[in-house]
């Protein structure tokens, strides 16, 4: 079981701090998957840290190859 699980709320393994570090990574270009193996996450709880800090989610890079042009939110 990883220090991501579902047993425990979001704030207690994913701190601000990380969150922000997630922000900066993401927003420089990385993907959420790299940042989450970076800190130490699954990539579905990088993206919830950074929903929760307003920040727009990119199409996954097999999305992008596929033509699809839009964004998701």
């Amino acid at each position: 079981s990883s220090a991501a699980s579902s047993d425990y709320p979001l704030r207690d393994v994913y701190n601000r701090q990380q969150i922000a570090i997630a922000v900066e990574l993401y927003e420089s270009g990385q993907s959420s998957a790299v940042i989450g193996k970076q800190l130490g996450f699954d990539n579905h709880t990088i993206l919830k840290g950074l929903r929760s800090r307003g920040v727009r989610i990119r199409l996954a890079a097999a999305q992008r190859r596929e033509g699809d042009s839009g964004s998701v939110s």
